[in-house]
């Protein structure tokens, strides 16, 4: 019914990997924790030490802790990407992380991923959820694992709704079946 030829680059693996630990059952609380909680040590540890030094020089402490602070508050995300992506290099030189280039095909039973090496076919109750996210769709097969179709394949908008109606009425009724819907 379907078939897609998808060209998934580094760009969008690294999206999903972002919304994986993101919306994670461990991962979504660590982001907003980090955010805030190392900053608060920042200044408790200008705190520690203006208890110990002098006054004049203890406010040195506290403005450059607390620069420290803002500035990890503010570039949070952006240092959360460069991170990511620095793993992401140095995981990708132990090996493939990926297949590239890779046909989706949706029948009425099965889907099936062809791959230059490979080729997979599921049935469709091995779908758990769909992500409809900003430039990719994520049929998650697993908690951390996913079939990633990039949004640039589709030709139209009303072609990425009647697929999306399509692969929704071939997930059997779970209690996981979720759609989630990235916002801004």
């Amino acid at each position: 019914m379907f078939s897609f030829e998808c060209e998934v680059n580094d760009n969008d693996y690294l999206e999903f990997n972002l919304y994986s630990a993101r919306f994670s059952p461990d991962g979504g609380k660590k982001p907003n924790l980090d955010r805030w909680v190392v900053p608060i040590i920042y200044l408790l540890i200008a705190y520690l030490i203006a208890t110990v030094v002098k006054y004049p020089i203890s406010i040195v402490f506290y403005l450059i802790f607390g620069y420290i602070s803002i500035y990890w508050i503010i570039n949070y995300k952006k240092m959360r990407i460069k991170t990511a992506k620095k793993r992401l290099a140095k995981m990708s030189s132990y090996g493939k992380l990926y297949e590239k280039k890779v046909t989706m095909k949706f029948d009425d039973d099965k889907f099936y991923d062809f791959s230059e090496y490979e080729e997979t076919q599921s049935q469709y109750y091995r779908l758990e959820r769909i992500v409809v996210d900003n430039n990719a769709i994520y049929l998650y097969v697993g908690v951390l694992k996913a079939y990633i179709i990039p949004k640039r394949v589709f030709t139209s908008e009303e072609e990425q709704a009647k697929f999306l109606e399509f692969i929704n009425s071939k997930i059997p009724e779970k209690p996981k079946k979720q759609i989630y819907t990235k916002k801004n």
